[in-house]
């Protein structure tokens, strides 16, 4: 097929589900992309007081003519315009107009591959960056000249397919059918297949349950991709992954229902799923590739399975037809092509069209109110996965619940904390902290097929919205269904250096002595003294750091010097603290030995922990834990009974100098224009 300017004028092939109709021009279809693009593909339709639908004609009638000649599922005009534009992209650049094509690709849809999340502007910025277009003048006559082409080649690419379609009628004999040919195997018998399949596809689409195996199995079809395609980021097109919601795990009938407790069983169906999305969602956040979504369906879906698009060849499904009671290790698996309708094609679609998006919308907003009354008033909206990069908008303030936990151990009340490793952490690994989690903008936590309900404007300590999302936060970890009894505390704020600030809601959790957590939470006692000693440590790493840093100005290093040394002064390190105090004028092999003297009381003085049988050497807390210990975490350890050897708190009362130093933190953390100029977390 010819990629030409040339205006093109023909009449429709009669055909099952269209008229008789004139084909468009390519000024009006060009005229028509421009339109899309000002609207945005998903907001088409929109009809409200200030927009009307976007009338586009000739678009429409080219979409219904392709999707009638491919035999495609187009629910509505948004739908049907979509996929004839995708599918139209993909042939364009086939043909070898990889630069129009990405441009096309870029003003419409960006990086999706279902939704389209941007908006029209944000598309736009995207699309000038891609193409490397500094003039806007320049970019805008290079878009006008895109779409009159893009236009020519779309009546060309949709003439093409009803003449496939005909050729293919007419040579078909009458009562002919296409035989399949069907494969089966057992999924623990044939792992490699499934494998082999994830290596070879370009698209892959995977619908199940709680994907506890997954994440290996993508891990190992990844490294044999790259081997094959001698790129160390070569990744998928696209590859998307269902879940099913967690309201949805106790309709399931598995393996784990043997057990005659079925309340144990669903317990158990829940902690697997948060297995199996926590390492999934970190398998591939760091791959650093954007091309992969996350769903979760609201819905039983009508199968489980995977839908593999093979390059340059036909879809390839792997159905599993599960019986109860039974592992997943044991279900029988049919695999074959997809139909020349793509049948399967389309069932895939509607499932990934009617589930949840993993990447969801989270409020962007600013504290507001007086101290220990703080509530948060929401702004704007960011994804997830687009928050707390390097670089974010530094103004941004993001909504956190935290929930302080502790449990009595040894006839002791000792604090409960989650060790950050790779499989649920991308950030500040081998760190310890109480679990936490984004507030979302909307929240799902509700029963099957509901709607969702929206994040109030304000939100507040004592609010529903927001204790029930940290209540969700706690059940994720434990495994539960009951809600547990959590205590509004307090509110507390995170200036980031290079990122979005956090500001949390803090709420506390005495959990009960029978209460047992599942080993892979990551869940451990640390008595106080032991998580002093760990703050201490954190510090000392800290001041090593400090010490290695050669490009701050003489006020930034003492402000930073301040700030540690302080630190190390509740941690009774009185001769280093006031040897940190000196350290700018010191010449840079001074600093290299106190770096050197530092990390050797660092190695003396590191806790670890057993992690799933391995040894984890801890290196801290968490940001806001570490800086508000002394003043937060300790008073709320004591009210919850945790035993204090150390007397640190009493310390605390009777020492004028460590109570100085906790009031001259607190000033420096709340410094915006300090944080902001460090160049390391403190």
């Amino acid at each position: 097929m010819p990629y030409s300017n040339s205006a093109i004028s023909c009449k429709t092939r009669l055909m099952s589900g269209h008229y008789e109709e004139t084909s468009p021009g390519v000024e009006q279809v060009a005229a028509e992309l421009g339109h899309c693009r000002q609207r945005g593909l998903e907001w088409l339709d929109r009809d409200n007081h200030r927009q009307a639908p976007v009338p586009i004609p000739g678009l429409e009638w080219l979409a219904r003519r392709y999707l009638g000649a491919r035999q495609l599922p187009g629910p509505d005009r948004v739908a049907q315009i979509k996929t004839l534009l995708r599918h139209a992209t993909e042939e364009l650049a086939r043909q070898g107009h990889q630069a129009d094509a990405s441009l096309i690709r870029d003003l419409f849809f960006g990086d999706s591959t279902q939704t389209v999340l941007l908006n029209a502007g944000d598309l736009l910025s995207l699309a000038q960056r891609n193409a490397g277009e500094l003039s806007e003048v320049r970019f805008r006559e290079r878009r006008v000249s895109a779409f009159r082409t893009f236009a020519g080649f779309l009546l060309q690419f949709v003439d093409a397919a009803e003449r496939t379609a005909l050729g293919a009628e007419e040579a078909r004999p009458v009562g002919a059918r296409r035989e399949v040919q069907v494969s089966t195997g057992y999924v623990g018998e044939r792992a490699d297949r499934f494998v082999q399949l994830l290596a070879d596809a370009k698209n892959v689409t995977i619908i199940g349950f709680t994907h506890e195996q997954l994440a290996t199995a993508l891990a190992r079809a990844l490294e044999l991709k790259r081997a094959r395609e001698r790129r160390s980021d070569a990744f998928w097109s696209s590859l998307r992954i269902v879940f099913l919601s967690d309201a949805l795990l106790g309709y399931v009938n598995d393996e784990r229902l043997v057990s005659p407790n079925r309340r144990e069983a669903v317990r158990e169906r829940r902690q697997a799923m948060t297995r199996g999305r926590r390492s999934v969602r970190m398998l591939l956040r760091r791959t650093t590739s954007a091309r992969w979504e996350l769903f979760e369906s609201p819905f039983l879906p009508p199968f489980t399975g995977t839908l593999f698009q093979l390059p340059d060849g036909p879809h390839r499904v792997q159905l599993i037809i599960r019986r109860p009671e039974w592992a997943t290790a044991e279900q029988l698996y049919f695999e074959f092509e997809d139909l020349a309708d793509e049948y399967m094609t389309g069932a895939f679609e509607d499932t990934v069209r009617n589930s949840i998006r993993d990447n969801r919308s989270v409020p962007i907003g600013r504290p507001i109110g007086a101290k220990g009354g703080e509530k948060f008033r929401c702004t704007e909206q960011r994804l997830r996965l687009q928050i707390l990069k390097d670089g974010s908008n530094e103004d941004s303030w993001l909504p956190l619940v935290l929930v302080v936990t502790t449990q009595q151990r040894d006839g002791q009340i000792q604090p409960l904390l989650q060790l950050r490793t790779e499989d649920n952490a991308v950030r500040e690994l081998n760190r310890i902290s109480h679990v936490s989690g984004h507030i979302y903008q909307q929240d799902y936590s509700q029963s099957p097929g509901a709607s969702a309900v929206s994040a109030p404007l304000t939100l507040e300590l004592g609010t529903d919205y927001v204790i029930r999302t940290a209540q969700r936060r706690v059940l994720e970890e434990s495994g539960d269904d009951v809600p547990p009894p959590l205590l509004p505390w307090t509110t507390g704020r995170y200036l980031n250096h290079d990122k979005e600030n956090l500001f949390f809601f803090i709420y506390r959790l005495d959990l009960p002595d029978e209460a047992n957590l599942p080993v892979l939470s990551e869940m451990h006692h640390f008595p106080l003294p032991e998580l002093l000693a760990i703050r201490a440590n954190h510090t000392l790493r800290l001041a090593s750091r400090l010490c290695e840093l050669t490009d701050l100005s003489g006020r930034l290093l003492r402000s930073a010097a301040e700030i540690v040394s302080l630190n190390l002064t509740l941690h009774r390190y009185d001769e280093l603290a006031a040897e940190l105090l000196g350290l700018a004028a010191l010449p840079p092999a001074g600093r290299r030995a106190a770096s050197e003297e530092i990390d050797q009381l660092v190695e003396r003085t590191t806790k670890s922990c057993t992690s799933l049988g391995k040894e984890v050497r801890i290196t801290g807390m968490s940001g806001w834990q570490y800086r508000a210990f002394f003043t937060v975490l300790l008073p709320m350890y004591a009210q919850s009974g945790v035993a204090d050897k150390s007397r640190q708190l009493e310390m605390l009362d009777r020492d004028e100098g460590m109570r100085a130093a906790c009031e001259r933190l607190a000033r420096l953390y709340s410094d915006e224009v300090l944080m902001r100029s460090l160049p390391i977390e403190l």
